[in-house]
């Protein structure tokens, strides 16, 4: 299924970054490190076998090819050329990297190599303009850079089945009991001080209530609820990380059997691109 490529229309204003409609995807512990190597400084990897026995590591747990394969799915997707998908990187060490849309990701996982030295280096990658950050490291926690009250949800291979076209069209939609509720509260709150009212009065008021819950539920329909997917950028092992702890957050799972990481990304990209593009698919001539 073909779409119409957009250039990505990114917010500038406050106003719209708080409605961005997009999906979060963060990538941990992406096996991201330097080492000095005979022609410089060089990308830890599996092949750096002396590194690993002196620091007494793992060769399979160092492969940054895993985070370059997901890199080539998300950046290269129409979700991200229409402006719909922001990328957050976070190393072993727990550098936290911004990836802009606008990155074109090298083919060679040489090139690829070299450009993440060159980032941990000097703290970030700028264009061939020299205007725009396409890469930058910039500083933890990792939720200062996520919207307040999004929902953090975990992809792993022991979480709940879920369907992901079903899962693209149910999240960034905020529930109508949810804004039920906090109204009902409010009211049920500003309700008790003792005064008697006559029935005609409080059929009036109960009037007046509906009408309120009917126009919050009408605000909340147009407004967006942020949500970041969290998925280990490693070929083995699992996610630890503070701010979304495992048993507290949502965890889910795409399949019965195990899938990569650029799968993952691959296959949820693609179940957005379907919710979310089918309209611009449709107008493409």
């Amino acid at each position: 299924m073909e779409y119409s490529q957009r250039s990505a229309r990114l917010p500038k204003t406050p106003e719209e970054k708080d409605a961005w409609k997009r999906v979060i995807i963060v990538l941990e512990h992406c096996p991201l490190a330097t080492v000095q190597g005979e022609k410089g400084f060089e990308l830890l990897s599996e092949k750096h076998r002396n590194t690993h026995r002196k620091r007494n590591t793992d060769p399979a747990e160092w492969r940054p090819d895993v985070v370059h394969q997901c890199l080539l799915h998300l950046m290269d997707s129409p979700l991200n050329r229409a402006g719909q998908l922001q990328v957050f990187l976070r190393t072993k060490k727990g550098v936290c990297i911004a990836v802009d849309p606008r990155l074109r990701v090298p083919r060679s996982m040489r090139i690829f190599e070299k450009m993440m030295v060159s980032l941990l280096y000097k703290m970030k990658v700028r264009s061939t303009t020299g205007y725009l950050n396409l890469l930058r490291i910039v500083k933890n926690p990792m939720t200062d850079h996520l919207p307040p009250n999004t929902q953090l949800i975990r992809v792993e291979k022991d979480g709940d089945l879920v369907d992901p076209f079903t899962l693209a069209g149910v999240l960034g939609k905020p529930s109508k009991k949810a804004a039920l509720r906090t109204v009902g509260d409010s009211t049920e709150n500003g309700g008790g001080d003792g005064v008697t009212t006559q029935a005609t009065a409080s059929s009036s008021s109960a009037t007046d209530s509906g009408a309120f819950i009917a126009l919050q539920n009408r605000k909340a329909e147009g407004q967006f609820a942020p949500f970041a997917f969290v998925i280990g950028g490693m070929s083995k092992g699992d996610v630890e990380v503070d701010y979304c702890p495992k048993g507290q957050a949502q965890s889910i799972r795409l399949g019965d059997r195990g899938m990569s990481a650029a799968a993952v990304c691959s296959v949820l990209v693609h179940a957005f691109e379907e919710k979310w593009l089918e309209e611009d698919n449709r107008n493409a001539p």
